[in-house]
């Protein structure tokens, strides 16, 4: 919840907005079709560039490591799930042509703020203290409205679930467990997921709380929280590992960069030793040559006046 008990917007542009899922299909210039790509679980992504191509039936699927994959597409939504990755399929491409996916291409410059208004950061958290959830179901506020204050039970054997007020009194009669769509009651929209524990209980407080910051510990505690690598590193550990792996990448190209240069100098130093022309030896040469040609023009003139001294004596 907002300053203004309002339910929090966006802090930074959606990911998964329609501008931004289809620029990560890239299709010819005269290409009919209408595909996008909305990340799904960021857990399961790949770097790269992915390969789709349809043979009229079937989509094939080249992977950034070259693995070839056939991939089902659902007729109902028009869209299959693929490495983290949901790809919708509004208009099919042409039989044979070539899409490319690139879920994580433009991620970075895809950042950017949503809000410039402190008032509209979701600092107060709706979850109240009566919360008791053993699974990892997510429960999610979508709209506050007449109803503020309520909670959800999951049936003790875990396929129904039930929404009271803070009495106890029974304000949704049981549901099947999980919903398939958002919950409305008295005009309050909740969104549960999947992955609830029998007993488990989800309470909520819509009720304005001056200085509740319960929300906003949790967003400090994202750069502290072990959730990436498996559970192993935070976010900043990655960027710390990220920025050290890009720098020790740099140098070393640099100094494979000096390497073959001197390889190359090397090189030429050795073609032009066994392939190129001394000038001090070829001017020496040319001398050789020249005191040759003189002596042998002497032994030509000796022999003409020789043989003139004896037609003489004739």
């Amino acid at each position: 919840m907002d300053l203004n008990a309002q339910v929090g917007a966006d802090i930074f542009v959606d990911v998964n907005s329609e501008v931004i899922a289809k620029s990560r299909v890239v299709t010819a210039p005269n290409s009919k079709a209408d595909m996008a790509v909305y990340i799904a679980d960021t857990s399961e992504l790949q770097g790269g560039e992915y390969e789709l191509r349809f043979d009229g039936n079937n989509y094939l699927v080249t992977k950034p490591n070259g693995e070839k994959q056939t991939v089902d597409v659902n007729v109902s939504s028009g869209a299959f799930y693929l490495d983290g990755m949901m790809v919708n399929i509004k208009n099919a491409p042409e039989v044979g042509e070539q899409v490319l996916l690139r879920p994580t291409r433009n991620g970075a410059a895809t950042m950017k703020m949503a809000t410039d208004d402190p008032k509209t950061i979701a600092a107060h958290s709706f979850e109240a203290s009566s919360t008791r959830s053993q699974g990892n179901a997510k429960f999610t506020i979508l709209g506050a409205g007449q109803l503020r204050e309520f909670e959800v039970h999951v049936s003790p054997t875990g396929k129904e679930f039930a929404v009271t007020d803070k009495q106890g009194n029974v304000l949704l009669t049981p549901q099947l467990y999980p919903p398939t769509d958002p919950v409305t009651v008295l005009g309050t929209t909740f969104e549960l997921t999947d992955g609830a524990l029998p007993n488990d209980r989800f309470a909520a407080n819509l009720n304005p709380a001056p200085g509740d910051n319960g929300n906003l510990r949790k967003m400090i505690n994202i750069q502290t929280d072990k959730t990436l690598n498996g559970g192993n590193s935070t976010v900043i550990d990655v960027y710390h590992n990220l920025n050290t792996e890009v720098g020790l990448k740099a140098s070393t190209a640099t100094r494979l960069q000096e390497v073959a240069n001197l390889e190359h100098e090397s090189a030429k130093s050795r073609v032009a030793s066994i392939s190129g022309v001394n000038l001090d030896e070829e001017a020496a040469n040319m001398m050789k040559f020249q005191q040759a040609y003189m002596a042998s023009s002497r032994v030509m003139q000796a022999a003409n006046e020789t043989f003139d001294t004896i037609l003489a004596l004739r």
